[in-house]
């Protein structure tokens, strides 16, 4: 639930941390059940829609930076 507070601040850097932790849980599958059920047990829209578009996020394939030595 606080990941869902923490990605729905306006800041990026807020939002990406929300993101990296929410990645860190390694619920792999049962990460849209989770949502699921904290949703379910919020009444609130806009909790509830943040909650899902946090799900979005973390299922993006992370983006691996290519480091090159000189």
């Amino acid at each position: 639930m606080k990941e869902v507070v923490r990605y729905s601040e306006a800041d990026p850097q807020a939002r990406e941390q929300a993101i990296a932790n929410a990645r860190a849980l390694n619920l792999g599958r049962f990460t849209e059940p989770a949502i699921r059920r904290l949703v379910s047990k919020m009444p609130n829209r806009d909790f509830s829609q943040t909650a899902w578009n946090l799900l979005n996020a973390v299922s993006k394939p992370v983006e691996k930076k290519l480091a090159f030595a000189n």
